[in-house]
């Protein structure tokens, strides 16, 4: 099965400009053809292994902690010259209206496949690590 995303209502929250600036790559700010933010793009793929369908201000800090706890199990989502760094709950909650056709998982069955959740990541958000590495590498 194909997994299908939809940012419509991100795009609705956010307003056009916000948008822009957190679904799209840096380097590709003002061009016509645009690819996803790293953000944007990992977090459509995690919602399959961490089982959301959805992000929705009820769910963000249980998406977060399920990222997190992926991400202890296997290794930060992202990497760059500098080292490799984890998405945040301010990344995700950039993201709320984010739906995907993944198959929701409850938290029982989460449970099973990655044991006890850990605590959200709060720290420097993963978007901010992305921009400075693509405005050094434009230097």
């Amino acid at each position: 099965m194909a997994l299908h995303f939809d940012l419509s209502a991100v795009r609705k929250r956010l307003g056009e400009d916000d948008f822009e600036l957190y679904t799209t790559h840096p380097g590709d700010y003002g061009k016509d053809e645009k690819r996803w933010h790293p953000v944007s793009d990992a977090l459509v793929w995690l919602s399959m292994s961490c089982g959301y369908g959805e992000i929705t201000e009820p769910n963000v800090l249980q998406v977060a902690a399920r990222i997190a706890t992926f991400e202890a199990k296997h290794g930060p989502t992202f990497m760059t010259a500098k080292g490799r760094f984890g998405m945040t709950v301010e990344d995700v909650w950039r993201h709320i209206g984010l739906a995907t056709n993944a198959s929701t998982l409850t938290k029982a069955q989460f449970a099973r496949s990655f044991g006890s959740l850990y605590a959200p990541n709060f720290g420097r958000s993963a978007h901010s690590h992305v921009a400075e590495t693509c405005s050094e590498a434009s230097q």
